[in-house]
């Protein structure tokens, strides 16, 4: 049995070595909800080792959401839940995350859900060209909205793998989201309530989601 071989054996099944998926974390710590990586090795631990860039480190044990962008050979699309454990350097260099190994993959019904929606949202994009290079930052008009993914149109062409979206989301979607967010105000809530306000703090809550989306970008193309 080749090394190839051995690794797809040790793999669950619908995962593949190069496939893409995104990465969602649970946790207040973490700076960036979520982003989109390359699924580039198995440790020899077990582990799942997807490239990140160095700025996402959330801590070990942060519950994080995987679903794969696009469906593999074998024709099917999956998703899991699972735990941060660390992270690494892909041999000596690529900077990946280590993720638990799942039990179990949620398959194609699960991702009945994740709908295509057409809008045309106003938002800026930010990007840094390297490392230590300043932070660049372009206005933005994102349409196509998925589970998978958006189009985004700007001016100017960042050169870079990663982007940090921000959306401009109309006021009425958030004070909606925020308030289905909430519990029924009973006696508990109540007191809360004097001195916090609920419905404002999950507003705060949900616009945050929208700023700072870190995403890869799949393609690029200019239009004259």
């Amino acid at each position: 049995m080749t090394a190839k071989n051995r690794l797809r054996a040790h793999l669950p099944d619908g995962i593949e070595i190069g496939q893409r998926f995104l990465l969602r974390f649970d946790d207040p710590r973490v700076e960036m909800v979520s982003y989109q990586g390359r699924l580039q090795d198995l440790s020899k631990s077990g582990l799942l080792c997807f490239d990140a860039p160095d700025d996402i480190r959330p801590p070990r044990g942060t519950p994080v959401a995987v679903r794969s962008l696009y469906r593999g050979s074998g024709g099917s699309s999956c998703s899991f839940s699972s735990e941060i454990r660390g992270r690494g350097r892909l041999r000596g260099r690529l900077p990946v995350l280590l993720v638990e190994r799942p039990d179990h993959l949620e398959g194609d019904q699960a991702r009945r859900g994740a709908h295509r929606v057409s809008v045309c949202l106003r938002g800026d994009i930010n990007w840094r060209e390297a490392p230590r290079c300043p932070l660049q930052r372009a206005n933005a008009v994102i349409t196509n909205l998925s589970g998978g993914g958006a189009l985004v149109y700007t001016r100017q062409q960042p050169d870079a793998g990663f982007l940090d979206v921000t959306l401009e989301v109309p006021t009425q979607f958030i004070e909606e989201t925020a308030r289905r967010s909430l519990p029924r105000m009973g006696q508990t809530a109540r007191r809360v309530s004097l001195v916090s306000n609920p419905f404002i703090d999950a507003c705060e809550r949900t616009g945050e989601r929208f700023h700072g989306i870190r995403s890869s970008i799949v393609s690029c193309r200019t239009h004259s």
